[in-house]
Formats: C-alpha cells, sequence, structure tokens
C-alpha cells in the first residue's frame, strides 16, 4: 500500500506533488474498499425477504431503517415475475410493493 507520509494538503503548492499525492491517496482508498462493502454490513441497507400471496396487490414489507427507503433491488426471486411499488406511500418502517405472480423474493432495501 502507497504510503501518504501525512503530508498536509493544504501545504502542497507544486502540482507534481499533488498529482502523487492523489494518485496515492486513490490507491489506498482502492485497497482498503475493493471487495470489502457490504449491504446490511457497510451501507445502510437491509435485507428482506417478501411472500406476495396475491398478484398486483400492494404487500406491506417493513423494515428498521428508522427512514423512508431511498430504494430497492431484487437479489433474488423463485419465479419469473416483476417486482414494482405499490401504491401506498412509504414510511419510517415500510415500503409497499406488489408482484405479477404470487412468489418470495429477496430484495435489497436501501
Amino acid at each position: 500500500m502507497a504510503k501518504l507520509d501525512n503530508i498536509d494538503l493544504g501545504k502542497i503548492t507544486d502540482m507534481k506533488e499533488f498529482m502523487n499525492y492523489c494518485a496515492k491517496f486513490c490507491q489506498n482508498l482502492f485497497n482498503v474498499m475493493n471487495g470489502k462493502l457490504e449491504f446490511d454490513s457497510n451501507i445502510l441497507s437491509q435485507t428482506i425477504e417478501v411472500t406476495f400471496l396475491a398478484t398486483n396487490t400492494d404487500t406491506r414489507v417493513s423494515h428498521s431503517l428508522n427512514r423512508t427507503g431511498l430504494g430497492y433491488i431484487v437479489k433474488q426471486k423463485d419465479a419469473a415475475c416483476d417486482i414494482y411499488d405499490g401504491t401506498t406511500a412509504a414510511t419510517n418502517n415500510a415500503i409497499y410493493l406488489r408482484s405479477t405472480v404470487a412468489t418470495t423474493v429477496t430484495i435489497i432495501l436501501c
């Protein structure tokens, strides 16, 4: 790993030195983060299994993010289907989704 040598970024006046610092910084960031970011551990999200009992009807999906979800990613599904937003407004502890078939899916709520 490239060493940054405790350089005070505000005292760099030479463009070459600044570019060198940026390159080392980016390499360090890449080394630290590459392959180490995970949903639910490092990213504020929650992985949830959702069972849709009926087609094209709102299904309440409870979560513990304590904020309105920004969106979701369908991680896994046990049947061919489309998952889409329900008509009920999201809250700080639930979202509402619909499915084109009765099925069970796993989502990552962000």
